[in-house]
């Protein structure tokens, strides 16, 4: 089994279409509370939110690693096309004033999914709203679409690329940069984790694919492509992050207050070391909220008109690899009709598990799934129970991003 195999428990919920019913009321100054999604159970309650209103969504997380988390768990879902992580440009911290450019390559691909108007799933932390950007049609102006089989003269290229602000240089290695080496433009955009290698014959483009840096391999053919400079060119029109959200996006919150606290704490942070960037605070994301369906996860909302869904889940239980605990509460909730699931993307761990089972218990049963999230959980609604194998063995469970090339 796959993850996706455990959506159809949430898709006909009446949870889930309690929260799809407020939703469609388009009553933006009504605002939903979802109580009592624990571990991972928020990923698939959003997972299947989102296949059902078909409407983008930002979820904003605590910090940069509980958002790395929930974006690692979505990916299962929809793959890391649909799901997209909006960083902070800067590393450590805004008054430090030093950028990623790992980090602002995932902000440029954001921000060109958004201009546009493709259904997302973004996840953000507050840190991810303070840094203003390009307002949408300065980045059209700044995008070079180029499509296979096109005809187009190489040194418009060139030029192009040159009043962007790219560098010319031998090799590419970095965002910004590109090369000419007979046929072929290399440029690394900042709107993709890979340069890019363009084949023209004659002035036809014959070939677009990506490649490594390192070992000049190929990775991905294209059809069509965006080169985009990074998005600090002419800063005197730039605009909040939040100007680039369709109208009907969805705002989900894990801690609403906290969230405009730290953006506001950061935000005095940057004037007390006379940072000069341009950035916003979190007060002026909270009035920019009334634009917006927003919804909250936690046990207490913080607006006085909402809609309140309990979800009737809790955290998977904490057993210290006492196994013989483990067998004894999972039997517990087997012999009261709950399904069981194991999620481990180790086939041996599963086998492992099994037999550490078995050798406690002749009629537990439980099923596979190939794939793990961050946290497990139990669902008493759905009588729903799913472990992963990292909490039972009490093992750190790491997160990938999308981009760690260009650091």
């Amino acid at each position: 089994m796959k993850l996706v195999d455990l959506l159809p428990f949430y898709d006909k919920s009446a949870e889930l279409s309690a929260v799809v019913s407020s939703l469609k009321q388009d009553h933006r100054a009504e605002h939903l509370l979802l109580k009592n999604l624990s571990g991972s159970s928020r990923a698939l309650v959003l997972a299947a939110l989102f296949k059902r209103i078909q409407r983008s969504m930002v979820l904003v997380h605590d910090d940069a690693d509980q958002a790395a988390y929930l974006y690692h768990d979505l990916v299962h879902f929809f793959g890391k096309e649909q799901v997209l992580m909006l960083p902070a440009s800067f590393k450590k911290s805004i008054k430090y004033g030093q950028d990623d450019a790992g980090n602002n390559i995932l902000r440029t691909v954001v921000l060109s999914a958004l201009q546009n108007q493709e259904k997302k799933i973004i996840v953000a932390y507050p840190e991810s709203f303070l840094e203003k950007v390009l307002p949408r049609e300065e980045l059209q102006k700044q995008t070079l679409c180029l499509h296979k089989g096109e005809k187009v003269d190489t040194d418009f290229i060139i030029h192009l690329l040159q009043d962007f602000g790219f560098q010319q240089s031998d090799y590419v290695y970095e965002p910004g940069q590109f090369a000419l080496r007979g046929s072929l433009i290399d440029v690394y955009s900042w709107s993709n984790e890979l340069p890019y290698r363009i084949d023209f014959f004659g002035d036809e483009i014959e070939s677009i694919r990506s490649f490594e840096v390192e070992t000049q391999l190929s990775k991905e053919m294209f059809e069509e492509i965006r080169i985009i400079p990074e998005n600090k060119q002419d800063m005197t029109k730039a605009v909040p992050v939040w100007n680039y959200f369709s109208a009907d996006s969805l705002i989900g919150f894990f801690d609403y207050q906290y969230c405009l606290h730290r953006m506001d704490q950061c935000f005095q942070e940057a004037q007390a070391e006379n940072e000069n960037r341009l950035i916003v605070s979190g007060q002026e994301l909270g009035q920019s909220l009334q634009d917006f369906q927003v919804m909250e996860f936690g046990q207490q909302g913080h607006f006085d008109q909402q809609s309140t869904i309990d979800f009737h889940c809790a955290a998977q239980d904490a057993f210290g690899k006492n196994f013989e605990l483990a067998v004894q509460k999972l039997d517990e909730y087997q012999s009261k009709d709950y399904r069981i699931f194991i999620l481990s993307n180790n086939n041996k761990q599963i086998e492992r598990i099994r037999s550490i089972f078995k050798e406690r218990s002749e009629t537990l049963h439980f099923q596979a799934i190939e794939e793990t999230l961050h946290e497990g959980f139990i669902d008493h609604k759905q009588q729903l129970l799913c472990y992963t194998d990292h909490q039972l063995f009490n093992r750190f469970h790491k997160y990938s991003l999308r981009s760690d090339r260009a650091r």
